[in-house]
C-alpha cells in the first residue's frame, strides 16, 4: 500500500476524532466536576488529531519512497488509532446522547485509551520526516533494531559533552518513549485485528 491508502485511510476517521473532541468539551464544559480523566482524554485526542493532521499534509508534500504493508509500523499505528478513535466515538456518541450525566468510561480503560492514544500521536510526530517516516515503513522489529542503533549512537555523542545539547537530549528521550512503545504495538494491533473479527 502507498501513501495515499494511508492518507485516505486517515481521512476516514480524523472527522470523528474531531467530533470526539468536541463531545468532550462540551462535557467539560457542562460538568464543572468532569473527572480528571475526561480532561486528561479530551488532551490527547487534541493532540492525535493534530498529529494526524500533521501528517496528512506531510504525506501531501513529500515524495516518500516505500510501501506501507500491514506490516509496517506506521500500518501498524493508524490501524490502532483508527479502531481506538472508532471505539471511542461509539462510547461517546451514545453516552452523549442517552446518558449526559455519567462518565461512560472506568479510570482504568480510559487511563489505558489515554496512553495509546498519547503513545500514537509521538510517533505520528516522529513519522514527520521523510527518513522517519520511510524507516516506520518496515516492520516492528526492524524499527526497534535501527531505533536501537540510534539511541547507541546518541549516547556515544552525549560523551563527548560536559552538557547534553538540547537537540541531543530531546532526541534521546524521542527515542526512549518509542523503544518503550514500539515492542507493544503487535500485541495492539493482534487485540485490534481480533476485536474486528468478533464483531
Amino acid at each position: 500500500m502507498d501513501r495515499f491508502y494511508i492518507y485516505m485511510r486517515i481521512t476516514g476517521f480524523l472527522s470523528l476524532a474531531i467530533e470526539i473532541g468536541n463531545i468532550l468539551k462540551e462535557y467539560l464544559n457542562d460538568f464543572v466536576s468532569a473527572p480528571k480523566e475526561a480532561h486528561t482524554l479530551v488532551t490527547e485526542v487534541d493532540a492525535l488529531s493534530h498529529a494526524l493532521q500533521q501528517l496528512l499534509d506531510f504525506l501531501l508534500k513529500e515524495n516518500i519512497r516505500g510501501s506501507f504493508e500491514e506490516t509496517s509500523v506506521l500500518y501498524i499505528i493508524i490501524s490502532i488509532c483508527d479502531s481506538k478513535i472508532k471505539k471511542l466515538h461509539s462510547k461517546l456518541t451514545k453516552f452523549h446522547l442517552r446518558e449526559r450525566w455519567n462518565w461512560p468510561f472506568q479510570k482504568q480503560d480510559c487511563s489505558e485509551v489515554v496512553s495509546t492514544l498519547h503513545h500514537c500521536a509521538q510517533t505520528l510526530e516522529f513519522s514527520l520526516t521523510i527518513s522517519n517516516c520511510e524507516l516506520l515503513s518496515k516492520t516492528t522489529a526492524e524499527v526497534i533494531t535501527s531505533l536501537s542503533e540510534q539511541r547507541k549512537g546518541l549516547d556515544s555523542v552525549s560523551l563527548l559533552f560536559q552538557t547534553v545539547p538540547d537537540g541531543i537530549q530531546k532526541m534521546s528521550n524521542t527515542l526512549d518513549v518509542l523503544l518503550a512503545f514500539l515492542p507493544k504495538v503487535d500485541e495492539i494491533y493482534l487485540d485490534v485485528k481480533a476485536i474486528k473479527c468478533d464483531v
